[in-house]
């Protein structure tokens, strides 16, 4: 089998191979043995159900072995699945690390998943720390909601969130509102003076041709 990221992520994207759909009308029919052989040949559908349906045995060994070549191709859709496996190996700085490596390159995915990962082994504080420079991209926000949600860091979230807020709603929302308005306003008095007159553009039925 031979794997590499590019060709995964067309393949996820556009669900080539083994459906998605297929995979779960297998599984669901006790069919795991073929689910695992179309895997190990590089369907990346069976291999993710198949993982899926490991963990739900408590076989995490077992998932670790389907997914592992698909994780070494340093593909996002499979590190992610990767780190969970090996979460659920008791292997949580290993997932850390995995997760880690692509949140270091930008993918805020990666960003998302790693506070999430580390939220849920009781390393809150480094959730946030890792989320707390991206705060200004919505989709961060509330991964930072999510991951310290029950956690007892509201008052640390509301610091963290309030520049944000005034930021949108202080001078500079402001002067934009004053400037809309002033567009607004312009716009209107030009309606007004021209509200009466005729346009020059107005359709006008064609005259009727006189005839000599």
């Amino acid at each position: 089998m031979s794997l590499n990221a590019d060709d995964l992520e067309r393949r996820a994207r556009w669900l080539e191979g083994v459906p998605p759909v297929t995979v779960q009308l297998l599984l669901g029919h006790g069919y795991l043995a073929v689910v695992l052989t179309a895997a190990e040949a590089g369907e990346w559908f069976c291999a993710k159900g198949a993982v899926k349906e490991l963990l739900r045995r408590s076989e995490p060994e077992a998932a670790w072995e389907v997914i592992s070549p698909y994780a070494a191709t340093d593909w996002w859709g499979a590190i992610s699945v990767a780190a969970r496996v090996l979460a659920d190996r008791g292997r949580v700085d290993e997932a850390v690390g995995l997760v880690r490596a692509q949140a270091e390159s930008g993918e805020r995915l990666a960003l998302a998943e790693l506070a999430g990962l580390l939220a849920r082994h009781g390393r809150v504080g480094q959730a946030i720390d890792v989320l707390r420079p991206h705060l200004a991209d919505w989709f961060l926000l509330e991964a930072l909601a999510e991951a310290t949600e029950g956690h007892g860091r509201d008052a640390e979230v509301a610091d963290l969130v309030r520049p944000l807020v005034e930021s949108e709603t202080g001078a500079g929302a402001g002067e934009r509102r004053d400037r809309a308005e002033s567009d607004a306003g312009t716009t209107g008095s030009r309606r007004q003076g021209r509200r009466g007159a005729e346009c020059p553009y107005r359709f006008r039925p064609p005259q009727k041709r006189q005839h000599a």
